[in-house]
């Protein structure tokens, strides 16, 4: 039989538990080298889905719906330039010369690559799923279509990167992703 003193104990450690796991959650959010912000109010600061530009450039958009691993940052890279991120569910999109792109999608778990033909003036999303495995969070991305990407984009937040590493150069506002050079014959 238990006493009032162990009772007492347990419902002490119970109320403690979700406070201290809030806290080790947050220790690792910020952590995090890569700074995730609101995006500004002004449309034209930043790029925005289902945008085409004049200019005849590509517009890529990164959707992160999943209520998994909330906690766990993507990092998108396009030709080694860090394009953006995302954490829990939120978008983010970019302009691209048309023509050859690399993309790359980090986790600390592991990474996704899609070599791509961008067209000019062309609006490609990117529905960014995950695949939990052991503990382990891989990026599990899949092109699609405008349509899906509306109900993407209306469960998910825009984001921009706003800190990285010293290491990295980061693509900011509307800046644009040179195309890669074509392959030697």
């Amino acid at each position: 039989m238990h006493d009032h003193a162990d009772n007492r104990a347990i419902r002490s450690a119970c109320t403690r538990l979700p406070a201290c796991t809030l806290l080790a959650t947050a220790s690792l959010l910020a952590c995090s080298p890569y700074r995730l912000a609101p995006a500004p109010a002004e449309p034209g600061a930043v790029v925005q889905p289902f945008t085409t530009y004049i200019d005849g450039m590509a517009t890529v958009c990164m959707i992160r719906t999943a209520q998994l691993a909330l906690a766990v940052t993507f990092i998108v890279h396009d030709n080694d330039l860090l394009v953006g991120a995302t954490r829990g569910p939120t978008y983010f999109c970019y302009r691209a010369q048309p023509g050859r792109h690399r993309i790359a999608i980090t986790s600390d778990d592991g990474e996704q690559r899609f070599d791509v033909l961008l067209e000019p003036r062309a609006r490609y999303y990117l529905d960014q799923r995950l695949e939990a495995d052991f503990g382990d969070v891989l990026p599990h991305a899949v092109w699609v279509d405008e349509a899906t990407a509306t109900r993407l984009l209306a469960r998910s937040e825009h984001r921009i990167l706003q800190g990285a590493p010293a290491s990295e150069h980061l693509l900011t506002g509307t800046e644009v992703v040179a195309d890669l050079p074509d392959p030697p014959p």
